[in-house]
Parts: C-alpha cells; structure tokens; sequence
C-alpha cells in the first residue's frame, strides 16, 4: 500500500502535494490548533471553558450550515481561482481572530475559522483530488490526507513557541500573513498548467450549473445516506469535544501540559498510518465494508479514557 502511493506521487506530484497543501492549510479551522490558544484566549477575554465551549459548538453548526452554500462554487469555477478565494477568506478569519475583544467578536472569528479552514480547505482537498483521479481514489486520498498528520505533528509545537514569543494575538496576524502570501501563490503554481484538473466539471448542452440545493436533493433521497449518517456523525461530534477540551481533562486527570503534548505527537503519527492503510483497505474492500469498521478505534479510546487516569492513557485515546 505504501509503495502504491509513493508511485502515485511520483506520477502526479504537483497535483496531489496541492491536495496536501490544502489539507494542511485546513489547520487554523481545526480543533486541534484552536485548543492550543483557548488558554491564552480564555485569559484575555475572561471567558471560562463552559463559554469557550459554547461558541464553539454553535460556530461549528453554524460553518456545517453554510458550507454547502460556499462549497458547490468548486463545481462552477475554475479551482485555482476558488482555492485563492477560500485561502482569502481563511486569512481574514485568523485576522478576525487576532482583533477578537468578546464573544460575539471570538464566535464569528471561531465561525469563519471553522468554515474557511476546517470546512472549505478541506472539501478543496478531498473533491479536487477524488474527482480527477478514480481507480486509485483511496491511494490519492491517503496521499492527500497526510497533510493533515503533518500539521499536527509540528504546528502545535510551534504555535506555542510563537504564544511565548508574540502573544496569541500577533501568531494569527502571523498566520494570516503566510496563508495570504506565501501559501496561496504555491498552491495555484502547483495547478497552473493542469487545465484538467482545475476546471470544473463538464456540462450537457442546456444544462444549468450545479447549486446547493441540487446537492441536497440527491442526498436526502439517498436511502443510503440515512443509514451512513450516524456512523459520520459519531467521529466529528465526540472526538471534536474531547480534544477541544484536551487541556482541561489533562488537568481533572493530573496529566502534566508535557504528557498532552506527547499525546498529540501519537495522535498525528497514527493518524498518518491509518491513511496509509485505510487508503489501500477502501480500494480493495471498498468503502461501504469499512465504514462499518471506522469507529471502533476512537470508540476503545473513549472507553479507555473513561476507565482510567493512567498517563498512558492519553496516548492511547489520542493515538
């Protein structure tokens, strides 16, 4: 399986080290950086775990409802254009973060963080990728998804050097300068001369471009949707909350901010070796059988970390 990618990426290397670039660049709209400012944050805004939590949650909902409105244009215009818009729209929302003074300011900089990044930066990854590349999809999007372990492995570290240094305030600005001018001008040279996979998706004659609501159509009449969504649901709803408030269970468990941290580091190595296994298990199994299979890891780490304080236990549910 690993081999499968490594050829893969030496056939199509700018075109999946976009899909790579784009998953890494979701990090400022994922769970886990935002936690790692939600102690700097609660002290300067004199919000308290319970308040920071409850803007999360409702931005979350909130990103989740506008992310099909946002998230058709990839099938309307050309995708070095769209990927520079969401990379825009990213940049202002750590700018937003950054001039955060209360919490209406922090919900709708948690808001567009969550939709830009974690929401819009992905579906950028994961469509552009999956829709060019079809009998070795699961091997692409393996490759594509080791962005994300990347970014965990070394941009927690980092943003807490950068706390230290600048305060939390200055790293967003800080962010936001290398998403707007350094990151973006990369991911549009690596597809500039890749017309087939940056334009959209063909039309029929006097056929009309795709909209949300014609995505939503198709899903809900979709029987297998229904049956799919609880399983979906299990993994974004439980292991968003947990590792949000990662910090504060370390703390009710006596785990030093050092254990945390080495928890991380095993959360982004296995999150890497399970994309290098799973991407090779859906293409010879097919998705369907693995998604009956795809909880029970975190469902084990919830068990254990439910059961036991042991310090080895963060490296158990977080791996």
């Amino acid at each position: 399986m690993l081999r499968s990618s490594i050829d893969l990426l030496r056939g199509h290397a700018p075109l999946l080290l976009f899909g790579v670039g784009c998953a890494f660049l979701s990090s400022p709209g994922q769970t886990f950086f935002i936690s790692v400012f939600l102690g700097p944050v609660s002290a300067g805004l004199g919000l308290g775990p319970a308040e920071l939590g409850s803007l999360y949650l409702f931005a979350t909902l909130g990103a989740a409802g506008l992310l099909p409105l946002t998230g058709h244009w990839l099938d309307r215009i050309d995708l070095r254009r769209y990927v520079a818009l969401v990379c825009a729209g990213l940049a202002i929302a750590c700018t937003a973060m950054g001039l955060a003074e209360g919490p209406f300011s922090l919900f709708v900089a948690f808001l567009l963080l969550r939709l830009t990044g974690q929401g819009l930066m992905t579906h950028v990854s994961v469509t552009s990728v999956a829709r060019h590349f079809h009998e070795q999809r699961g091997a692409a999007l393996s490759v594509v998804g080791m962005g994300l372990p990347i970014a965990e492995a070394s941009l927690p570290a980092l943003a807490v050097v950068s706390i230290g240094l600048i305060g939390w305030r200055a790293s967003y600005f800080v962010v936001a300068a290398m998403v707007l001018f350094v990151a973006t001008p990369l991911l549009v040279i690596l597809v500039r001369d890749a017309p087939r996979f940056t334009r959209p998706p063909g039309l029929r004659p006097n056929q009309r471009p795709p909209r949300a609501l014609d995505g939503l159509r198709l899903v809900v009449r979709t029987r297998f949707f229904w049956f799919a969504l609880p399983i979906l649901m299990f993994m974004p709803f439980t292991s968003t909350a947990l590792v949000f408030q990662m910090h504060a269970i370390g703390a009710a468990k006596g785990w030093t901010n050092e254990i945390v941290a080495s928890g991380f580091v095993a959360y982004a190595l296995l999150h890497a070796a399970g994309l290098l296994i799973g991407g090779g298990l859906v293409d010879r199994l097919g998705a369907r059988r693995m998604l009956a299979l795809m909880n029970l890891p975190v469902i084990l780490g919830i068990v254990g970390l439910a059961l036991f304080s042991g310090s080895w236990v963060a490296l158990v549910f977080l791996g």
